[in-house]
């Protein structure tokens, strides 16, 4: 069985908010190919760039901690219902909300 790119972010999330773990969950995200999911791992893709950029910036464990605080929670959200394939107004919710929480990235 083939996984899909968002289905393979999803199991880099117990990993944690390390530098290369950001960075394989964004390019998995931009392997996704299924075009009712393509809106979701285009954001996933751009917030998990966001984050390697703030912990190679800010790599001590606080920072790390406070981002997947702030994050992970809704991520994993947003995943179970794009997997499970939730009506699209659900996922659109989650996905307002997790661009809301990335607007000022910079602080953690």
């Amino acid at each position: 069985m083939c996984t899909s790119g968002l289905e393979r972010a999803r199991t880099l999330l117990n990993g944690g908010f390390y530098y290369n773990n950001l960075k394989s969950m964004e390019q998995f995200c931009r392997e996704e190919i299924n075009q009712d999911r393509i809106i979701s791992a285009y954001v996933l893709s751009s917030i998990f760039y966001d984050l390697s950029t703030v912990v190679e910036l800010y790599p001590c464990d606080e920072t790390i901690a406070e981002l997947e605080t702030k994050y992970k929670s809704t991520i994993i959200l947003l995943l179970e219902k794009v997997i499970s394939e939730t009506a699209l107004e659900e996922q659109f919710n989650i996905l307002t909300k997790l661009i809301n929480l990335n607007w000022d990235i910079s602080s953690p």
